[in-house]
C-alpha cells in the first residue's frame, strides 16, 4: 500500500493540478511505494516524491521517469509538462508589481555605482583592489571580456570611494572625454579617475597621436593628483606594451580579475533575489553553476538568463522550469534577440540589421562593441521605433547622446548577428573608418584637411557604390566633399591651436586637483592594520578556494593562516567547514598528467610512472604523510606499471617491457627488458598464483610471461585476440581467467593451462572503447569502463557463459579505469572525478560519493583503507576512506543520533537501513554494523538514556528495539506495531522507561521498562492527520508533536502516560517543532514559523505564557531541524540551503551567529550535538552524514593533526608575501 502523502497546499494551480494528476497516475498503477518507483525509475525516492508535491515544477526528466515507472504515456505527459511550464511562464506574477519594472538582475548591462546594493560575489576582489589603489597612483585592472571588470570598477571601487569620482570610456575622442572628467572632479576631497574599457583607445578609431597624448596625460599625473585606475580587456594587454611610459606605470600595479569561484557565483545568483524578497530554487542554483562551468563571458550570460527567468518566475520563486523556458545561459540571449527579431515587419528587419552592424567593432578573431553618438545614426521615425524596441529588450543601451550594445555577449551568442558581421568584415571596417572620418570632419567644422584622399577615398567609394542604403546623409556629404577637397592649412592650424589650448587647460585643472589631493594623501597613510589584514585574509581565502580541489591540505592550512591573521566571520566559517570536509594528501613531482600507479602487495610502497619519462617510488605507510623515496629517469614515456610480487616491478614504455628489482626502494635496479612493442596504450596484469604476467600493448595479441625468476622472464604463450588491437588486460585472483579488452568488447580466456590458453566468452554491450577492466577479489565479477561514460558489471563465474550485470551511470566524461577494493565492498571508476560505488548489493551498486581527481588511473590499498587517484594537476591524491563523510546510504539520511557516551553514531536512511559508526575519533569514521531494515524508509533513530538500546522507526509501520551493548553485533529485542501505517518519529522519556511513537496512526505511548516486552500505555484520540515529530520535555511531563493538518503542533500533558491529556499550545499553530526543539533545561523552544518563514526562539519557562525572544536569520529557505547543545548555550539549525548554522545563546534574546558549516550538497534535514557538545552530526538529502567541530580552535587542531607537511616557505611566499613565514601547522 502506498504511503499517504501530504495534502496539496494549492490544488487549484498549474502546479497543484500537475501534482494531482501524477498522484492519480500512481494510484492507477496500483499504488506502488516510492521505493518501488525509485527502483523502476532510477531516481531517488526524495526526487520522485518532490515531483508530486505541488511545490515546484519538477524537471522534464524527473517527470517522465515518474510516468515511465507508473506505466504512463510518455509522449502525452511530455506535452502536459510543457503546457504547465508555458502556463507558469505566462501567468506567473511578481510578488510586488513594482518588481516587474525593476528586476534584481541587470541582464547584459554592467553594474553602475548606483547598483551596489545588487552587486554580490566580488567582495574579495573589491577589497583587494581598494587596497592596491590606496597605495598607488596608477593601477590597471585586467580581465577577459564578460568576467565583470566594469561591474567591479563601478559598483565596487567607485561605489565605495569616499571622495569625488569620475568614470569615462575613451571612445573615438579620448582627450575630450578625459578633459570633461577631470573638470567634473571638483576641488575638494581625494579624487578617483576610472578609465573603463581602456581598449576602446585601440579599437574605436582614435589616432596614434591622440593615443600617445592620452596615455602620457594619464601616467604623468602629479604625485598629489587624482588616483587613476584603468580597466583593460585581457586580450589588449600586448597593445599596452607598445607604450613605454604605460609599461613603467603598470609595474607593480596590475590586478587580474579572474573567474568567479563556485561560492561567489552562488552569491551573485541568490542574493539579489533575496534582497528583493524572493528565492531561487536550489535546483536552479545547481544548474546555473554547472552550466556556467567552462563558459566564456559567464557573468553577462548568467545575469541575462536570470533576468529572463525573473520575468517567468512563479510567485516569489525563480524556478528551474522558468530557466529552461528561456533556453538556459547558452541560448537565453539568442532566444531573446530572436523573439524580438520575429516581431519586426516591413523595412524594420533591414533597419535593425544596419543599426546593429554600426555598433560592432570588427576584430581579427573576436568582435567587440562600438559606442556611437545618436547623431551618427540618422534616426528617422521608423529607425527610432526600432531603436526603442531594441532598447526595451535591453539589447542596446541608450543615454542622452550615445547608443551602445549592452554587452559583447550579444555579439558572441547571437548567431544571426555574427553571420552578418562575418559576411562582410572588410566592408564593415571600411564603413566604420568612413564613419569615424566623418565624425572627425564634423568635429573639426568640416575642415578640408580631414577629408579622404588617395587609396582611402577609392576604397570608400567602391564600398559605398554597393551599399548606398547603409550610408547616412552626412557620410554621403563627406564623400562628396572628399572627392573635391583641397588642403586648408589655415583650418588645420586652427585645429592644432584648439588642441593646445585644451591641453593647457587640462594641465591647469590637474595641478589644481593635485594640490587638493595632498591632504587626502596624508589621510590615506592612516589605513588601519586591521583593514590591511582583512584584505589579505580575504584574498588568501579566495586562493584557498581555488586550489581546494587540487591540494586540499595546503588549502586548509591557508584557511587557518587567514583565520589566525584576523578572525573574521568568513575565516571562522571556512575553518569549521574545512575540518568537516574531505581531507587527503597528494604525491607531487611528476610534470605530465598521464600518470599510472600501483601499490606493492604489503601496501607500504607505491610506484608511479608517467609520460614525463620518470619512475617514482613512495613510502605510503602513513597515507596522510607520504614520503618520496626516489626518482628514476627511464628515458621513455611510460604507459603502465604493476608489481609482480613484493619486490619486482614491471613497466611498459615506448621501447617495451622492463622489470625492476625494488627490494631497496631507494635504489631500484633495472633487471631486464624481455621485449614487446612500443605503444601509446598499454596494460599489465599479474597472477601471484602461478607467476604469470600478462601484457597488452595495443596489438592483436596479449603476451604471457613466467616471471617466477624476474631476472630471466620466460615467454609462455601469445594470445591472438579476435579484436584488431588489445589494450587492456586483467587476470582473475586465482589466475584461471584472463580478460582482454579491444575496441568495445572484452574477450575472456581460460588460463588453467597457461601454455595453451582457451577462448571463453565475450563481454559486449558498451557503445564506446573499453578503457578499463578489473576482476573482483572473489573472481566472480568483472567491471569494465568505457568511453561511453558507463561502467558495467558482469557475472563471470562461468567464463564460457558470462552474464550482464548492473550498468553504472553518473560520469560526466569518458571513464578511463576501474578498480575493486581488496575486501570487495567498493568499486572505484575514474573519469571527470573518481566515483566510489558501494557493492553491498551487486544488483544495485550505489553511487556513494565523487572524489576529485581520477584522470587516468586509480587503485585501492591492499587493506582497502585508502584509494589513490591521479588528479588533473599531475599529482596523485591519497584519500583515506575513513576520513570521508559518513557515506554508504543510498538515499536521504533522515536521522542522526549519538550514543550517550558519544562513541557511536546511528544514522537512519530512506534506503530502509540503519547504520552504526564508531566516531570515538571525529577524524576517523569506522562502520560498525548495518541493521537490517525494512523495504521502506527508516525515519528515526534514538538511543535510550543508558545507551544499551537503540530504538528505530520506519515507514514499514514498525518501531524496533535493538540491544546495542555490543554495537558491532546488535540484536533485535522487540518489534512494536502501533497501528497499520507508517511510523515517522520516536522519543524516549528522559528516564528511558517510556517511548513515544508518532506516525500515520497518530501518537502512542509505550512502556519499555522491559525492552524485550514493550507494552502499549495509551494512544490519544483526536489526531486525524499524520504526526511527523515528537519530543519529551526535560522533566518528562510534557510531549510536543508536530505534523500535518490545521493544528500542526500540539502539546500533551503526560504526567500519567496511561491517560495523556491535550493542553493548549499558546505559541500558535504557525510554530512548528522538531525532534530537538527544547533546550535541555526546558526554558527555551526553537520553532519554525510557517507563516513568517523564519526560525524563532521562544522563552517557555511559563509554557502557558510564551515570550518571543529572537528571530534567527541566515538560512536561504526552510529550516528542517534545530538542536540545542547539551549545555543549552548553542543552537544548531539545519536548512534547505545545504548548510548548518551555529548560534551562540549566551544571551538568548540576542543570539549571535557562531558559524556556518558548508559541505553538504543538498537539504540538511537532521542535526544533533554529541553529548559533550564539542562535535555536531548532520544528515542530508545528499545521502551522507557529516561530523563537525563546533569551535574554530578544535577545528584548527583537527586540521593540523591530519594536514600533510607544513606549508613550505615557497608556498608561503606565493600566497602570503606580505607576512613573515609562520606556518599554522608547524611540527
Amino acid at each position: 500500500m502506498a504511503r499517504g502523502e501530504r495534502p496539496l497546499d494549492a490544488a487549484d494551480t498549474p502546479l497543484g493540478r500537475l501534482a494531482a494528476e501524477l498522484r492519480e497516475l500512481r494510484r492507477a498503477a496500483g499504488g506502488p511505494t516510492y521505493r518501488e518507483l525509485a527502483e523502476r525509475a532510477g531516481y531517488s525516492m526524495a526526487a520522485l516524491s518532490k515531483a508530486a508535491s505541488g511545490r515546484a515544477l519538477p524537471s522534464l526528466t524527473i517527470t517522465l521517469a515518474y510516468v515511465r515507472a507508473c506505466g504512463g504515456d510518455v509522449g502525452q505527459w511530455r506535452g502536459r509538462w510543457r503546457a504547465v511550464a508555458a502556463e507558469l511562464a505566462t501567468t506567473a506574477e511578481p510578488a510586488d508589481p513594482a518588481d516587474e519594472g525593476d528586476p534584481p538582475y541587470l541582464g547584459l548591462a554592467a553594474f553602475q555605482a548606483g547598483d551596489a546594493d545588487r552587486f554580490f560575489g566580488r567582495d574579495a576582489v573589491v577589497d583587494d583592489l581598494r587596497e592596491l589603489v590606496s597605495t598607488r597612483r596608477f593601477t590597471a585592472v585586467f580581465g577577459a571580456s564578460g568576467v565583470g571588470k566594469s561591474s567591479v570598477l563601478r559598483a565596487g571601487l567607485v561605489a565605495a570611494a569616499t571622495g569625488p569620482t569620475a568614470v569615462i570610456t575613451p571612445g573615438p575622442r579620448p582627450l575630450d572625454e578625459l578633459a570633461a572628467a577631470v573638470a567634473s572632479l571638483g576641488r575638494t576631497g581625494e579624487a578617483l579617475l576610472v578609465v573603463d574599457q581602456f581598449e576602446e583607445l585601440f579599437t574605436l578609431g582614435a589616432g596614434e597621436a591622440d593615443r600617445e597624448r592620452f596615455i602620457r596625460t594619464l601616467v604623468r599625473v602629479p604625485e598629489d593628483g587624482p588616483r587613476v585606475v584603468i580597466g583593460v580587456r585581457a586580450d589588449c594587454f600586448g597593445r599596452c606594451g607598445r607604450y613605454p611610459e604605460l609599461v613603467g606605470a603598470l609595474r607593480g600595479g596590475q590586478y587580474l580579475v579572474g573567474a568567479m569561484s563556485t561560492e561567489d557565483l552562488r552569491q551573485a545568483i541568490t542574493r539579489p533575489a533575496m534582497a528583493a524578497g524572493c528565492m531561487v530554487e536550489a535546483a536552479l542554483v545547481s544548474r546555473l553553476v554547472a552550466d556556467a562551468a567552462g563558459q566564456g563571458m559567464v557573468l553577462p550570460l548568467v545575469s541575462h538568463a536570470l533576468r529572463e527567468t525573473w520575468r517567468r518566475r512563479s510567485g516569489a520563486t525563480l524556478t528551474l522550469a522558468g530557466y529552461e523556458a528561456v533556453g538556459g545561459i547558452e541560448h537565453a540571449i539568442a532566444r531573446s534577440a530572436e523573439q524580438l527579431w520575429a516581431t519586426f515587419t516591413g523595412d524594420e528587419p533591414e533597419i535593425a540589421r544596419r543599426l546593429l552592424l554600426r555598433l560592432v567593432a570588427v576584430g581579427e578573431t573576436e568582435h567587440t562593441k562600438r559606442r556611437v553618438s545618436r547623431h551618427e545614426l540618422d534616426l528617422d521615425p521608423a529607425a527610432l521605433e526600432v531603436l526603442e524596441r531594441l532598447t526595451r529588450a535591453r539589447l542596446l543601451t541608450v543615454d542622452h547622446n550615445t547608443v551602445d550594445i549592452t554587452h559583447e555577449a550579444l555579439i558572441q551568442c547571437w548567431p544571426r548577428l555574427r553571420e552578418w558581421v562575418d559576411a562582410d568584415r572588410d566592408g564593415l571596417r571600411v564603413h566604420h573608418l568612413l564613419t569615424d572620418a566623418t565624425d572627425a570632419w564634423e568635429t573639426h567644422h568640416r575642415d578640408p584637411g580631414t577629408l579622404y584622399r588617395g587609396a582611402r577615398l577609392a576604397a570608400a567609394q567602391d564600398w559605398a557604390a554597393a551599399n548606398d542604403s547603409a550610408l547616412t546623409q552626412r557620410e554621403r556629404e563627406f564623400l562628396v566633399a572628399s572627392v573635391d577637397a583641397e588642403a586648408a592649412e589655415r583650418a588645420l592650424a586652427e585645429r592644432h591651436t584648439r588642441r593646445l589650448r585644451r591641453l593647457v587647460a587640462l594641465l591647469g585643472v590637474l595641478l589644481l586637483a593635485a594640490a587638493v589631493a595632498v591632504v587626502q594623501a596624508v589621510r590615506a597613510e592612516r589605513v588601519a592594520e586591521a583593514e590591511r589584514n582583512t584584505a589579505i585574509a580575504r584574498r588568501v581565502l579566495a586562493d584557498a578556494a581555488s586550489i581546494r580541489a587540487s591540494n586540499p591540505g595546503l588549502a586548509a592550512q591557508l584557511v587557518l593562516a587567514a583565520h589566525r591573521l584576523i578572525p573574521l566571520a568568513e575565516t571562522r566559517d571556512t575553518v569549521l567547514s574545512a575540518h568537516g570536509g574531505t581531507r587527503s594528501s597528494r604525491l607531487t613531482g611528476h610534470t605530465n598528467q598521464e600518470i599510472f600507479l600501483a601499490y606493492a602487495p604489503d601496501g607500504r610502497l607505491m610506484a608511479t610512472a608517467s609520460g614525463d619519462r620518470t619512475l617514482r617510488l613512495w613510502d605510503v605507510t602513513d597515507s596522510a604523510h607520504p614520503a618520496a623515496l626516489t626518482t628514476v629517469p627511464v628515458g621513455e614515456r611510460v604507459m603502465a606499471v604493476a608489481f609482480a610480487g613484493g619486490t619486482t616491478l614491471v613497466t611498459i614504455g615506448e621501447r617495451g617491457i622492463r622489470l625492476w628489482d625494488v627490494a631497496n626502494p631507494r635504489d631500484p635496479v633495472g633487471l631486464t627488458s624481455p621485449g614487446g612493442s612500443s605503444s601509446s596504450l598499454a596494460s599489465i596484469a599479474y597472477s601471484g598464483q602461478n607467476g604469470i604476467l600478462a601484457t597488452a600493448t595495443n596489438e592483436k595479441a596479449v603476451r604471457l610471461w613466467n616471471v617466477t625468476d624476474p631476472r630471466r622472464p620466460r615467454p609462455v604463450a601469445t594470445i591472438q585476440g579476435r579484436a584488431d588491437r588489445l589494450h587492456q588486460v586483467a587476470v582473475s585472483p586465482d589466475g584461471r581467467t584472463l580478460a582482454a579488452a579491444g575496441g568495445g568488447e572484452v574477450e575472456l580466456w581460460d588460463l588453467r593451462s597457461p601454455e595453451r590458453p582457451r577462448p571463453a566468452g565475450t563481454l559486449s554491450g558498451h557503445a564506446g572503447l573499453v578503457s578499463g577492466v578489473a576482476f573482483s577479489p572473489d573472481g566472480g565479477s568483472v567491471a569494465t569502463a568505457s568511453w561511453d561514460r558507463e561502467v558495467r558489471l558482469w557475472d563471470v563465474r562461468n567464463p564460457d557463459a558470462p552474464r550482464t550485470g548492473a550498468t553504472l551511470v553518473g560520469h560526466t566524461a569518458a571513464v578511463s579505469s576501474v578498480a575493486f577494493s581488496a575486501d570487495g565492498g567498493w568499486l572505484a571508476s575514474t573519469g571527470g572525478g573518481t566515483i566510489l560505488w558501494d557493492l553491498t548489493d551487486l544488483a544495485r551498486p550505489a553511487n556513494v560519493t565523487t572524489l576529485p581527481g581520477g584522470r587516468s588511473s586509480a587503485a585501492f590499498s591492499p587493506d582497502s583503507a585508502t584509494i589513490a587517484a591521479v588528479d588533473e594537476d599531475a599529482g596523485v591524491r591519497l584519500q583515506e576512506l575513513r576520513a570521508l563523510p559518513l557515506v554508504g546510504h543510498r538515499d536521504v539520511v533522515a536521522s542522526v543520533a549519538f550514543s550517550p557516551d558519544g562513541r557511536v553514531l546511528a544514522t537512519a536512511s530512506w534506503d530502509g537501513s540503519i547504520r552504526l559508526w564508531d566516531v570515538s575519533d571525529a577524524r576517523q569514521r569506522r562502520p560498525l554494523a548495518r541493521l537490517p531494515g525494512g523495504v521502506r524508509p527508516a525515519r528515526s533513530a534514538m538511543f535510550s538514556p543508558d545507551g544499551r538500546t537503540l530504538a528505530t522507526a520506519s515507514e514499514d509501520g514498525v518501531a524496533v528495539l535493538w540491544d546495542v551493548a555490543d554495537p558491532v553485533h546488535p540484536v533485535r529485542h522487540a518489534t512494536i506495531v502501533p497501528g497499520t501505517a507508517e511510523v515517522f518519529a520516536l522519543a524516549y522519556r528522559p528516564d528511558g522507561r517510556v517511548l513515544a511513537l508518532a506516525g500515520a496512526h497518530g501518537l502512542s505511548l509505550w512502556d519499555v521498562a522491559d525492552r524485550t516486552a514493550p507494552r502499549r500505555l495509551s494512544q490519544p484520540g483526536g489526531l486525524a492527520d499524520e504526526v511527523w515529530s515528537v519530543l519529551f520535555s526535560p522533566d518528562g511531563r510534557t510531549v510536543l508533536t508536530g505534523g500535518a493538518g490545521e493544528r500542526q503542533t500540539r502539546r500533551w500533558d503526560v504526567t500519567d502516560p496511561a491517560a495523556p491529556r491535550e493542553a493548549d499550545f499558546p505559541p500558535g499553530a504557525d510554530e512548528l517543532v522538531t525532534a530537538r526543539s527544547l533546550s535541555p533545561d526546558g526554558r527555551y523552544l526553537s520553532t519554525w514559523n510557517d507563516r513568517e518563514k523564519a526560525q524563532r526562539l521562544l522563552d517557555v519557562t511559563d509554557f502557558d505564557h510564551p515570550r518571543p525572544l529572537a528571530t534567527l536569520p541566515g538560512h536561504g529557505g526552510m529550516v528542517w531541524m534545530s538542536a540545542f547543545s547539551p549545555d543549552g548555550r548553542q543552537l544548531a539549525t539545519a536548512g534547505a540551503d545545504a548548510t548548518v548554522r551555529l548560534w551562540d545563546l549566551t544571551r538568548p534574546d540576542r543570539p549571535l551567529a557562531a558559524g556556518t558549516l558548508s559541505g553538504h550538497t543538498d537539504d540538511v534535514g537532521a542535526v544533533v550535538f554529541r553529548p559533550d557538545g564539542q562535535v555536531l552530526a548532520s544528515g542530508a538529502t545528499d545521502h551522507s552524514a557529516h561530523l563537525w567541530e563546533t569551535t574554530p580552535d578544535r577545528a584548527a587542531a583537527g586540521i593540523c593533526a591530519t594536514a600533510p607537511p607544513p606549508i613550505s616557505r615557497e608556498e608561503w611566499a606565493r600566497f602570503l608575501p606580505e607576512r613573515d613565514y609562520q606556518p599554522p601547522c608547524a611540527r
